[in-house]
C-alpha cells in the first residue's frame, strides 16, 4: 500500500475519512498508483488548494472551504489513467464515498462531484482541438483546478512526469527528436496517447497550464513554476547535443 503522508493539522473529520478511502482505493488492484498521484500529491493540491481558497476569500469570492476539500483529496481516486478499460467509467469511490456521509447535503455532494468532473485538462479540449479557455463559473472549481495544475509545473512538474512515464508508459523515450509534439490535440487524441516522449508531454500540456490559471494568485504561482520548466528544457536541450 502506498505510505499515507501525514495529514494536514485542522483538517475536519470528513476530510481525514476521505483522506483515508484515497489511501485503500490507491493502494489497491488496478487503481494501485504510482508516485506522480499518490498520497503526498493529494496533500499538496489540499494545501494549495486551501491557500488559494484563503486569497479568494480574501478578495470576497464566497467559497465553501468543504467542497474545496474534499474536492482537493478525491480528485484522483477515480481517475481514468489508472483504470482498467472494463472499470466503471463514473466516479464510483468518490460518489459512493460522499453518499454515505450524513453530514455531506446533496447539494455540496453535487458541488464536489462537478468539480472533480470538470478539473482536468481534457475536460478543456474539444472534439476539434480548441482549447476552452473559459474561466469555471464555480468557484470551488477555479481553486482545486489551479491547485491540480500548479502541481503539475515547476520542479514537482518535471519529477511527476518522469516518474509516470516510466510507471505507466514504459519503453516511452524520454526524448524523440524524431516524433514532434502535437501541437493541437482533440480529447479523444489526447486521452489514447500516440507514442512520443516524456519531453512532448512538456509542449503538448505542462507549458500551455500557465496560461489557463484561473486565480490571481494561481496565475501568479504558476509564472515560477513556468520559467523553471523553461529553464529545464533549454539545459536537457542542451546537455542531449552535447553542448553542455
Amino acid at each position: 500500500m502506498q505510505k499515507m503522508a501525514t495529514a494536514p493539522v485542522g483538517v475536519s473529520g470528513i476530510v481525514a475519512r476521505a483522506l483515508t478511502l484515497v489511501e485503500k482505493v490507491q493502494g489497491a488492484g488496478q487503481h494501485k498508483v504510482d508516485a506522480s498521484h499518490d498520497s503526498f500529491h493529494v496533500l499538496r493540491v489540499l494545501a494549495t488548494a486551501r491557500r488559494l481558497a484563503d486569497e479568494e476569500r480574501r478578495r470576497g469570492v464566497a467559497v465553501d472551504e468543504t467542497v474545496v476539500d474534499l474536492a482537493a483529496v478525491l480528485h484522483d481516486v477515480d481517475d481514468w489513467k489508472y483504470r482498467a478499460p472494463t472499470d466503471d467509467p463514473s466516479l464510483s469511490h468518490a460518489q459512493q464515498f460522499l453518499e454515505g456521509e450524513k453530514e455531506v447535503t446533496e447539494e455540496m455532494r453535487h458541488a464536489v462531484l462537478e468539480v472533480i468532473r470538470n478539473m482536468g485538462f481534457k475536460e478543456q479540449l474539444s472534439s476539434s482541438g480548441q482549447r476552452d479557455h473559459a474561466v469555471p463559473l464555480r468557484p470551488e472549481l477555479a481553486i482545486v483546478q489551479d491547485a491540480d495544475r500548479l502541481d503539475a509545473i515547476g520542479a514537482i512538474g518535471v519529477a511527476r512526469t518522469f516518474t509516470f512515464s516510466g510507471a505507466k508508459r514504459p519503453g516511452t523515450p524520454l526524448y524523440d527528436p524524431s516524433c514532434p509534439p502535437r501541437t493541437t490535440m482533440t480529447k479523444e487524441e489526447y486521452v489514447s496517447n500516440p507514442n512520443g516522449s516524456a519531453i512532448n508531454h512538456f509542449h503538448e500540456k505542462l507549458l500551455k497550464l500557465k496560461d489557463m490559471m484561473n486565480t490571481e494568485t494561481g496565475k501568479r504561482m504558476a509564472e515560477k513554476r513556468h520559467a523553471f520548466m523553461l529553464q529545464f528544457l533549454d539545459q536537457f536541450n542542451d546537455e542531449w547535443n552535447g553542448d553542455s
